[in-house]
């Protein structure tokens, strides 16, 4: 039997995925791998990987987005050694009271600047959300914004 909390994390990779090819971005969830794990989510080919989040209570503290961003920054490592042609590493947290179907778009997502910055020169001006804030050494936009972006990026390489 499934634990819960692995239950859940299952539950928002899959809502995320299917919110994403809603979007027209190839999006698939990838097995767990233990240390060499490679993210959550691979969306356009590998090239965006993405980690997911789910907790309860309110906004999450300095020290688990520490944590979170550091796990991502070892899974994007770990999938470029595998062979993956990875761009950007993505964080997605579920808020609190969101749904897994109608309030995905609302998940926070976060990337570090450089990541932003790279997706903003893939990008036509006017493309990407101007509505961001900066934490630290990151930018947090909500996941219909990161979708808009990692769209935006990848519009020739996109079926």
């Amino acid at each position: 039997m499934v634990n819960k909390p692995r239950r859940k994390g299952t539950s928002a990779e899959t809502a995320l995925a299917r919110y994403l090819r809603a979007r027209g971005i190839p999006a698939e969830r990838r097995p767990l791998a233990g240390i060499r794990d490679q993210g959550d989510l691979w969306a356009c080919g590998g090239r965006v990987v993405i980690e997911v989040k789910v907790r309860a209570g309110g906004y999450p503290s300095p020290a688990e987005w520490a944590r979170w961003h550091a796990q991502l920054d070892r899974e994007v490592t770990n999938a470029a050694l595998a062979g993956a042609p990875v761009d950007v590493g993505v964080l997605v947290v579920k808020r609190p009271g969101s749904g897994l179907v109608g309030g995905v778009g609302e998940w926070w997502a976060r990337m570090s600047i450089v990541d932003w910055a790279w997706l903003s020169t893939r990008s036509e001006p006017g493309d990407l959300p101007l509505h961001l804030t900066i934490a630290g050494r990151a930018v947090q936009v909500d996941v219909d914004q990161a979708a808009t972006a990692i769209a935006a990026a990848y519009t020739e390489d996109l079926p």
